[in-house]
Parts: C-alpha cells; sequence; structure tokens
C-alpha cells in the first residue's frame, strides 16, 4: 500500500475531477495538460477520483480505457507529475464490494472490462495490474498553501 496522503511543496498544478468514463472530456483535458507541461506552464496534472463508471451506454462507457492511460502516462512522467487519488467510484474494486445509485450497477460494467483485459492477447496491462495501480493510489494531497484535495 502506498502512502494516502501527499504533500505538494511548490509547482502549478491542473486539478480534474469526476470524468466517469467520458474519453471525450478526459482526452480534452489530458491533452491541455500535456500541451501546458511542454511549455512549462503547468508541473502536475491531479485527477481527483471518479475517472471510471460511467451511467451511460456501455459503448460510450471509456472508464478501462482512461484508466489504463493514467496508467501509461504515469509510467512516462512518474507519479509525482500525474497524480491520481482515490474515489469512490475505484474503491469497490479494490475491495470486491458493489457500488450503485438506484437501480444503477457500476461495478459490473468494469469488473467485465478487467476480464476482457486479461482476455486480451497483445495487452500491455492486465487486471492485476489494474488492481495494484488502484491500491497504490493516495487519497488526498495537501499543498503547502493548505489546499487539500481529495
Amino acid at each position: 500500500m502506498s502512502r494516502r496522503a501527499l504533500d505538494l511543496d511548490d509547482g502549478l498544478a491542473m486539478v480534474v475531477t469526476d470524468l466517469h468514463g467520458s474519453w471525450e472530456v478526459y482526452r480534452r483535458l489530458r491533452d491541455l495538460f500535456l500541451d501546458q507541461q511542454a511549455k512549462g506552464q503547468v508541473d502536475r496534472l491531479v485527477l481527483c477520483g471518479d475517472l471510471i463508471h460511467s451511467d451511460g451506454p456501455d459503448e460510450i462507457d471509456a472508464s478501462l480505457e482512461m484508466m489504463l492511460d493514467v496508467m501509461s502516462l504515469q509510467a512516462e512522467f512518474g507519479t509525482n507529475r500525474v497524480i491520481m487519488l482515490l474515489g469512490n467510484h475505484e474503491l469497490p474494486h479494490i475491495y470486491g464490494l458493489s457500488l450503485a445509485k438506484g437501480p444503477t450497477q457500476f461495478t459490473p460494467r468494469f469488473e467485465a472490462a478487467l476480464t476482457r483485459l486479461d482476455q486480451q492477447y497483445r495487452s500491455l496491462y492486465r487486471r492485476k495490474n489494474v488492481i495494484q495501480f488502484l491500491t497504490s493510489l493516495p487519497f488526498f494531497v495537501r499543498t503547502r498553501a493548505g489546499v487539500m484535495l481529495t
């Protein structure tokens, strides 16, 4: 298990939250971060959890693709530059719990995507990698200025 709290002592962070499987929104914000980071205008991307679990149709839910992209970004830039916090939508996949809102069951769709990931011959990642990634995520970030992100 990782440290559940991170301290940021310097730099400028781009903060994003609650994307819930929306690839287009994620892609635009990720590309904005990459562009601004390359120009030296921003130092970090902080994703405040709830990256996964769209409540729309299966075909538009890009939760797993987004998660794998964040994992790749962290591998490229480091966990201090691309920070993802554990949200309540990611937490059930660590502990085998179910998350629902009214009649909508969120966890089965993502679990099915993880099963399909294990069946892909050429995938760089497997279910165990995603679960290990989720297990490593911090709960919150504190800044020197006294801002807490969760």
